[in-house]
């Protein structure tokens, strides 16, 4: 369970609560996310071929809130119910660009609410910094038009991670992500790369569509009881459609980092990594926990 609450010189403040549970004997799983946000953003556009300079700065507030709740229907694999709460409103606007002209959907905030079923295998050694087995998420969920002034859309997700020792202080840590849209949703809530989870060097929203595929792999090595290096490396496109994912030349990101254990035992860490993208842009993160 992670509280965690940022307060930037911008006055943007950043706060969010996640946690994951399991249940006695492993017999339930539950995760939970609940965010507040008043933050200066950045949209750059929407498809595989925008630029640096397409940027247009807004600022918005928001309540997000995700999660599941899901029931062993057999050893490691559970099956259960998801759901999605989004309220952002107060948009600051520049006085040009996409948003500004209501050319996108959510360009005056939004309201979106869906659930769905949802799929988890899971064999990791530890929740975090796992050293060993399989966590695959898949599910979809469906957001009607009738909660609020939004058109309906779906959204899937799969997500695949790997982790096994390559040698007995070094993790090899992978993962395929997919993700799609049916229907127009409003932009807050398409398939979006970047931040401190996915794409690393990437400003969060840098690229969004209908669809985004990405994998990434990582490298960890334990170089004492409570200090390790990574290094990492992740390719991704996004598009309109699945079949255009590989029509355009894709986008890479590599960076590196520490993590400094402060509970070696369940190898909980504080991340610290840098990463650079092959647009030449830097992100430096600072975290609670390891990026996937």
């Amino acid at each position: 369970l992670q509280l965690q609450a940022v307060y930037t010189l911008r006055q943007q403040l950043i706060s969010r609560w996640s946690g994951e549970v399991f249940g006695p004997d492993n017999g339930y799983y539950a995760y939970g996310y609940l965010s507040y946000r008043q933050y200066f953003d950045r949209f750059y556009g929407i498809g595989p071929m925008t630029r640096l300079s397409d940027r247009e700065d807004f600022s918005y507030r928001s309540w997000v809130s995700w999660g599941g709740c899901l029931w062993a229907v057999y050893p490691n694999l559970y099956a259960g119910g998801q759901y999605r709460f989004q309220h952002m409103y107060d948009m600051g606007l520049s006085e040009t660009g996409q948003l500004a002209q209501n050319q996108i959907a959510g360009s005056n905030g939004s309201t979106t609410w869906g659930l769905g079923p949802e799929v988890i295998y899971d064999t990791r050694d530890k929740v975090q910094s796992p050293r060993s087995g399989w966590r695959v998420q898949a599910g979809w969920r469906w957001h009607p038009a009738w909660f609020a002034e939004t058109t309906a859309f779906g959204f899937g997700q799969i997500d695949a991670r790997h982790y096994h020792l390559v040698q007995p202080q070094v993790v090899w840590a992978k993962r395929l992500l997919f993700r799609q849209v049916k229907g127009t949703a409003p932009f807050r809530e398409m398939a979006m790369a970047g931040g401190s989870d996915f794409a690393r060097g990437y400003f969060e929203g840098r690229f969004r569509d209908n669809c985004l595929l990405g994998i990434e792999n990582e490298w960890r090595w334990q170089m004492y009881q409570r200090l390790a290096w990574n290094f990492f490396i992740t390719g991704l496109q996004v598009a309109p459609e699945r079949p255009m994912l590989f029509q355009h030349p894709w986008r890479w990101a590599y960076g590196t980092g520490w993590r400094i254990f402060v509970n070696p035992e369940e190898r909980v860490a504080l991340r610290l990594d840098l990463a650079r993208t092959s647009e030449g842009s830097w992100g430096f993160y600072l975290d609670l926990s390891e990026a996937f």
